[in-house]
């Protein structure tokens, strides 16, 4: 009797203590530190390795963002091609770029109608919290004192399957992804918000430090969207630069979240914050875009804090030298490659077929190839130095083993005469 008496008196003493920890974690804003503790604890090496065999990223892979390309990206921004979207420049060291027309009235409403008829939740920092938050912060006096020590306080909503295929998301999606020249397959699905009055987001990043680990490696850039005009507060505040930006409806903000000589490493210039919102309410959409292929590792279930927090604790990165997971290519997507055997550089341009504008793509050098992942029906065009003469068009076909366009002969003394 004594002995059950003693355990029962040792295990209830073990609940309290838990118990304990996990309401200074709530309050104090350290559950995410607590949670990868007890994700440690419930996880095993072998466990561990079967998930990381499975969820790495092999040689095949090829990055959206390489070192020093960040002024190419955010330069052609200003070169014409999207001047209908108002881009304006609020730093160029770091790239911070503001839209203010984004998107139009109807498109607003479109969005609106999609999106903001699903549930609202509220938003963690961390997705390791959700657990631990879906249960602690049922007792009432700790759920107080959570959201008055919270780092962020806001309102989200998870896009479903009918908002991911709608047909507004996905064209605002293909409008960043031109803009920033990153390709569709490395988007996060899109995360809806909404800010009430009194609500916030205090300075942080948009990576964690640990986001370099991971298969899609981090978020290079973020598009935020604004769906609504704020009346009083509620804009975003680059804390290290000094500037802000309005909530306006219709307009987006544009940053680069890793440094242009090291992509893969956090930029801390690009700390914001949202502003408290003191009159009126904010909604929006953010779109974080990532190093690597993000889709195709979301379908394999190998995304979240709590893969981050393993890989950090066992010290390692979810990089293979060999491709363990499906073609990084979704069906029906070709590829094309470009290769110049001249004395000169050359231009590649996209065609812009909406707007019969070309878009600078790349500066192709002697005897350099590059590969990019494109669309049936695209239109490329190759010119000169100087960008006068026109040298080749082609148009993306259905081989889905590639394509090539070789400007100039290789191994052959070479002009431009010679195309």
């Amino acid at each position: 009797m004594e002995e059950w008496v003693g355990e029962v008196i040792f295990l209830g003493s073990l609940a309290v203590a838990l118990v304990l920890v996990l309401v200074y974690g709530v309050v104090k804003g350290k559950l995410g530190s607590i949670a990868v503790r007890l994700s440690m604890a419930f996880t095993s090496r072998e466990e561990f390795e079967a998930e990381l065999e499975r969820c790495s990223r092999g040689p095949s892979y090829p990055p959206a963002r390489r070192p020093g390309d960040l002024n190419e990206t955010f330069g052609a921004i200003f070169g014409g091609a999207f001047a209908e979207y108002g881009p304006r420049v609020v730093s160029s060291d770091p790239w911070v770029v503001y839209f203010d027309h984004f998107l139009t009235e109807a498109e607003v409403r479109e969005y609106e109608e999609i999106v903001f008829d699903m549930e609202l939740i509220r938003s963690k920092v961390s997705i390791d919290d959700s657990i631990l938050h879906k249960y602690v912060t049922k007792i009432p006096f700790v759920k107080r004192m959570r959201w008055r020590h919270a780092q962020r306080n806001s309102l989200i909503r998870q896009c479903d399957s009918r908002c991911t295929t709608a047909p507004i998301v996905k064209a605002v999606e293909d409008r960043a992804s031109r803009i920033c020249r990153v390709p569709l397959e490395n988007f996060e699905t899109v995360q809806p918000f909404t800010y009430k009055e009194g609500m916030f987001y205090k300075p942080h990043n948009d990576n964690g430090p640990h986001d370099h680990l991971l298969p899609y490696g981090p978020r290079i850039f973020t598009f935020l969207v604004y769906l609504t005009d704020v009346q009083v507060g509620g804009g975003t505040r680059f804390n290290k630069l000094n500037v802000s930006v309005p909530a306006r409806k219709g307009a987006a903000v544009l940053f680069a979240n890793t440094l242009d000589e090291e992509p893969m490493e956090i930029d801390t210039r690009t700390l914001h914050e949202g502003v408290m919102v003191l009159s009126g309410e904010k909604r929006g959409v953010n779109l974080w875009l990532r190093q690597y292929n993000y889709r195709e590792f979301q379908a394999a279930q190998c995304v979240g804090g709590g893969l981050q927090h393993r890989l950090a604790y066992y010290g390692k990165a979810a990089v293979s030298d060999v491709d363990r997971t499906t073609p990084r290519r979704p069906p029906g997507q070709p590829q094309i490659k470009f290769s110049n055997h001249l004395r000169t550089a050359v231009q590649v341009f996209w065609l812009d077929a909406d707007r019969k504008k070309e878009v600078h793509i790349k500066d192709l050098e002697p005897e350099e190839s590059f590969v990019l992942n494109t669309h049936v029906g695209h239109e490329f065009r190759i010119r000169s130095g100087d960008a006068r003469k026109l040298l080749k068009l082609q148009r993306v076909g259905k081989a889905l083993n590639g394509q090539e366009v070789t400007i100039g002969k290789p191994d052959l003394p070479q002009s431009e005469a010679e195309l």
